[in-house]
């Protein structure tokens, strides 16, 4: 019969080839295939991950716009600030300094207090305008070494007085 002949026989090889080749070719598309959806859906996440760290970069953005004003703003009160307190506290250094030398005895020691006191305060207000030169840039530090001891008396002495 037709179906035992040599021809047969290698029409049978060749279509066992082709069907074993074929099934290899699916099995190789199979796994490319996997391997795609499984770069997509990585692809996928990293989009989302890039679209939130842009969208907290841009609200960092405006976070940081924000303190900076509000940095300028606390620097304006400040330096506003320290320049209406000099007034009144000149006004309290030229009274208590007037008063120290008209009264005697222990008048004169809390108006010497007074006049102590309020030049403390303005160094104070001069140190804050200092820093907030500092902060805005528009002056030059000077480092220099300070002995603390030569300025503790001149502190205590407030609460020593008022403590008597």
């Amino acid at each position: 019969p037709w179906y035992r002949t040599a021809w047969a026989y290698l029409l049978y090889t060749l279509g066992g080839l082709a069907l074993s080749f074929m099934a290899r070719k699916y099995l190789t598309m199979a796994r490319a295939n996997r391997i795609a959806r499984e770069q997509a859906k990585e692809l996928a996440r990293e989009r989302v991950v890039t679209e939130t760290l842009q969208e907290a970069n841009e609200q960092l953005h405006v976070a940081n716009e924000r303190l900076t004003e509000v940095n300028a703003l606390k620097d304006e009160f400040l330096a506003t600030t320290s320049h209406e307190l000099r007034t009144p506290i000149t006004a309290i250094q030229g009274y208590a300094s007037i008063l120290s030398e008209e009264l005697t005895g222990a008048q004169r020691e809390f108006a010497e207090i007074i006049d102590k006191s309020s030049k403390r305060l303005m160094r104070t207000l001069n140190s804050v305008l200092d820093l907030a030169k500092l902060r805005s840039c528009t002056i030059d530090v000077h480092i220099q070494t300070v002995d603390l001891r030569a300025y503790l008396p001149e502190v205590v002495e407030p609460f020593v007085a008022s403590v008597q």
